[in-house]
């Protein structure tokens, strides 16, 4: 099935995936990645087909688990302008809002009592005049009213901007989300869903489809 599917892509693509998929294959460069990227008819079948075996001869498997996640974006005043996002607006516009933190642990409650959430995502805009113990007590919040809840929360552009407003280093001021409750990075187990789920989160996956 493979070779067939390898058959329809055009020669510089199918060398691409020939590379890749040799056993110790070689690492592709960018500019081979952004071909692959812009792969369409033919092209696209074949580098799918590639990634499937690929994750056929890894120890990834047939398993296919999701975990249930709310994201709460819990402000958008922002004090960034950028040009791709329609989300954001000024501390000053009308349509900002800033949601308090009941709210957004009673959002976070919901998730997981209603709908079997296991991980609550929080990130937001940048907003204007900010204390610098925000994020801090947000994590902590939540933390302490859903302790087995595994929380991402905030994304690189808000721990810069948590720390200039906290007068710290980043590092210290990851050392401080963390200990107020940011979950740290999940560990990936080379072994089934099921294992991984008992050793490490025995709570994410209520639910294992089979890759079919």
């Amino acid at each position: 099935m493979l070779d067939r599917t390898l058959t329809q892509a055009t020669k510089s693509v199918a060398a691409i995936l020939d590379r890749a998929l040799a056993y110790g294959g070689q690492v592709i460069t960018v500019s081979e990645g952004a071909q692959l990227l812009r792969a369409r008819g033919g092209d696209l079948r074949a580098v799918a087909a590639a990634a499937d075996e690929l994750r056929r001869r890894s120890s990834v498997g047939d398993v296919v688990t999701y975990a249930v996640n709310r994201n709460i974006n819990f402000t958008n005043a922002c004090v960034k302008r950028c040009g791709f996002c329609a989300f954001s607006r000024t501390g000053v516009d009308a349509e900002a809002y800033l949601l308090p933190i009941d709210e957004i642990v009673r959002r976070a409650r919901e998730a997981t009592e209603t709908y079997g959430a296991t991980e609550v995502c929080v990130q937001a805009g940048l907003p204007p005049g900010m204390r610098g113990t925000l994020y801090e007590e947000i994590a902590a919040a939540l933390k302490a009213a859903l302790p087995r809840v595994h929380l991402h929360a905030f994304s690189p552009e808000e721990v810069v901007y948590g720390a200039r407003r906290s007068g710290c280093s980043v590092g210290a001021f990851v050392e401080r989300l963390r200990d107020a409750g940011v979950s740290r990075r999940r560990r990936r187990c080379r072994r089934r869903c099921r294992r991984r789920c008992r050793r490490v989160r025995p709570c994410t996956c209520r639910s294992v489809l089979p890759a079919s």
